[in-house]
């Protein structure tokens, strides 16, 4: 049987520790050891752990690493052949090891099923990423009655995971510039791209405290990981072609999102109109939300040659086609802002740059109505143009070559809408 360490990240998480702890020592089936990081901790986490769980190994960073850090450094000093993620605010169901491992000798990658404290509600069943990066828990805050089958998804949720030691440092462990958030999207796309799985383990049960050290931290800094973070996972994953038609409307769709959130009238800029800039400004929550999104590609930008090095690395290892990754993706066109003018201008560069077709030409299901107000318009120019063409061949006898090509030719673009 494969040996097993199991790490755990702990930054001032004090009060969750002994719940933590103590769950792993009620396991049907014990780990090899068990690390927990401690990142810098002002709340004595590393005397505690030291004194109530002398066999728990304390390995102390005097600087807070995150998490991708913190689990790089731990599973660089782990001894067992698979590496067990535990957040410091859960705590684990007593078979949580033994049915994950029941699955060690033909998976490479096993994400828990993790539910809410009291054990009633879903936390993570599954995970889906929209096509700009942006990841989500599938059925949090469902009933934890909701049927759940195993199955291949592209990421595990990195508070309760089990990895190969030896996968997770052959891909290179999480990349440490995320710091903390996606850090296990990146990872799970990551191990897709080499030719290895994620599989989705419901046997496997964490409970989840919730959020118990990002929530010590202003909703802010939260929210600027996420839009950073989503745009470093893009850049570094996607193959040529996708980066291509995705990479300009990530950019192009922040700065909108950026508008909007500001709460800013537009026309109030506008020499030609009439409206002024309002004294009183947005509101200051929206404010920080709008900036976030250009301290986000700022920082894209900043670090962009590093990113494309790193792009380099990943691209050059790959194994799978983005065709064999994308439908993991689950929901690619999840709505993640409600404005119509933005999801309007969304659909439109979708459709234009052909993004719909890496997906199988998915009708993306956040944009319907737009899409169909911009298909029913190219429908009607395209039927007249053959209504047209059609008149002009049978004025001209037997249909020639080229005005034959141009009918085949936009019937095949009729095709592609969904139309006869």
């Amino acid at each position: 049987m494969s040996t097993l360490s199991v790490l755990i990240p702990n930054f001032n998480g004090r009060l969750h520790l002994q719940a933590c702890l103590l769950s792993l020592q009620e396991q049907t089936r014990q780990p090899h050891e068990i690390l927990v990081f401690d990142n810098g901790s002002s709340d004595h986490s590393a005397d505690f752990i030291r004194e109530r769980f002398p066999s728990v190994q304390v390995i102390a960073s005097s600087t807070n690493l995150g998490f991708a850090g913190a689990m790089n450094r731990a599973a660089e000093a782990a001894g067992g052949a698979w590496l067990a993620l535990l957040n410091n605010d859960m705590r684990a169901a007593p078979d949580w090891i033994e049915s994950a491992m029941a699955e060690a000798g033909r998976h490479g990658c096993i994400a828990s099923r993790i539910l809410n404290w009291s054990g009633n509600k879903i936390d993570f069943d599954g995970a889906s990423l929209q096509y700009l990066g942006f990841a989500e828990q599938l059925a949090t805050g469902e009933s934890a009655d909701r049927p759940a089958s195993p199955g291949p998804i592209l990421f595990p949720c990195g508070g309760a995971m089990f990895v190969r030691r030896d996968l997770f440092l052959e891909a290179g462990g999480f990349d440490e510039d995320y710091f903390a958030v996606y850090e296990d999207v990146d990872l799970g796309w990551r191990l897709w791209l080499l030719g290895h799985d994620v599989l989705l383990n419901p046997g496997s049960v964490a409970y989840h405290r919730g959020h118990a050290t990002l929530d010590t931290r202003r909703e802010e800094k939260k929210r600027y990981l996420m839009h950073r973070n989503a745009m470093f996972t893009i850049i570094k994953n996607y193959g040529q072609d996708a980066f291509q038609k995705v990479l300009p409307v990530a950019f192009f769709q922040a700065l909108r999102r950026t508008v909007r959130f500001a709460g800013i009238d537009k026309t109030a800029f506008y020499f030609w109109e009439d409206a002024q800039i309002p004294e009183d400004p947005a509101s200051l929550w929206m404010w920080k939300d709008a900036v976030n999104h250009l301290v986000a590609l700022d920082d894209v930008i900043e670090n962009w040659l590093a990113l494309m090095q790193k792009r380099r690395q990943v691209q050059a290892r790959r194994k799978r086609a983005d065709s064999e990754i994308v439908p993991l993706f689950h929901e690619p066109f999840r709505r993640i802002f409600k404005d119509a003018s933005y999801e309007e201008s969304e659909a439109q560069w979708i459709r234009h740059l052909g993004i719909d077709d890496l997906f199988a030409g998915e009708v993306p299901f956040a944009f319907t109505d737009a899409f169909e107000s911009e298909r029913a318009r190219e429908v009607r120019e395209l039927r007249r143009e053959l209504s047209v063409l059609k008149s002009q061949l049978q004025e001209a006898g037997s249909p020639a070559r080229r005005g034959r090509g141009t009918m085949e030719k936009l019937a095949r673009r009729l095709k592609r809408l969904g139309t006869r």
